[in-house]
């Protein structure tokens, strides 16, 4: 919802609705859509906007009012049920002041030229680089979850290629209107995969593993060519799930060199699958693996011990 928080009684009325609906029909959270943003007001009747020298009335942005506002927002949702979910959608301007009262952050509508096409050629790390989504996408500055919405960049599917590689999900969204809300038909494609792969990282257990990210795990994997790259999820026992995606315009053999001690696989008989296409995957002594993968495509490999139970 769009609207100034500055008034108390809009606040007063959504706080009372939110409730209501809660206590009545046992709601288990709550999803925003841009509440959490600061928008321009020069509504004088309730505390916004001043009047300049030359007798205009200039906008004020309410800073302080959408932090209250999303404050009560928070404490009515978790005093009713502590398990309940603030979900909040925020993209162009992200405040942590207000997400600092959110469970989840679901962000990706940047790109709004590309609304009707999608990124040229859906080519999307054209559009979306690693720098921009560790700084806007992973909600660790915030402290929140996040998850990415996809539909104006291209194919879910696609997006995943850099979105899993910082281990956050893409949320699928129906953005096509013909009379009634429709799924976008790329986005079928990523919810077959996921379908697998949620599977198999709930057989791996990878609530409870390590991750090492691909800015930071370089003494656990060497990845070549340029612009291929992975992340990994050690588990304790079960061994290492392996997140590998080619950012590359063109198909690439993406190589990979496991440090097999570090990772606690050193002198263990292993089991290496592609668990996208349920096919074993050549992994010599030293560590050494090679996939194909085109453009933007990836999988998660994993090496498995052959002394856990499958």
């Amino acid at each position: 919802m769009i609207y100034c928080p500055q008034s108390q009684a809009l606040q007063d009325a959504y706080v009372h609705a939110l409730v209501r609906r809660m206590d009545i029909y046992g709601d288990d959270g709550v999803y925003l859509d841009g509440t959490g943003g600061i928008n321009a007001c020069r509504n004088t009747l309730h505390g916004c906007g001043y009047r300049a020298k030359d007798g205009a009335i200039r906008t004020t942005y309410p800073v302080f009012a959408n932090h209250q506002f999303m404050k009560r927002i928070y404490t009515a949702v978790k005093q009713r049920r502590p398990d309940a979910v603030v979900d909040v959608h925020q993209s162009y301007g992200i405040n942590p002041a207000a997400l600092t009262f959110a469970d989840m952050l679901w962000t990706g509508e940047h790109w709004f030229h590309l609304r009707h096409t999608g990124a040229k050629g859906h080519y999307i790390s054209a559009e979306l680089s690693l720098d921009m989504f560790r700084t806007e996408f992973i909600g660790y500055p915030i402290g929140v979850a996040a998850e990415t919405l996809a539909y104006r960049l291209g194919p879910a599917i696609k997006v995943a290629a850099i979105s899993l590689l910082h281990d956050i999900p893409i949320r699928p969204s129906t953005p096509k209107f013909d009379g009634v809300w429709q799924l976008n038909p790329h986005d079928s494609t990523y919810f077959d995969t996921m379908t697998k792969i949620w599977k198999v990282r709930d057989n791996f257990k990878a609530q409870k593993t390590q991750k090492l990210f691909y800015w930071n795990n370089p003494d656990y994997v060497r990845v070549a060519p340029e612009n291929c790259h992975a992340t990994l999820l050690r588990h304790p026992d079960n061994g290492v799930l392996a997140f590998i995606t080619n950012l590359r315009r063109d198909p690439a053999t993406v190589t990979l060199q496991f440090n097999l001690g570090s990772l606690g696989l050193g002198g263990k008989q292993l089991d290496v699958l592609d668990t996208l296409t349920d096919k074993p995957v050549t992994l010599t002594p030293q560590g050494d693996l090679s996939i194909a993968l085109g453009s933007e495509q990836w999988t998660y490999v994993w090496l498995r011990p052959k002394s856990v139970v499958k």
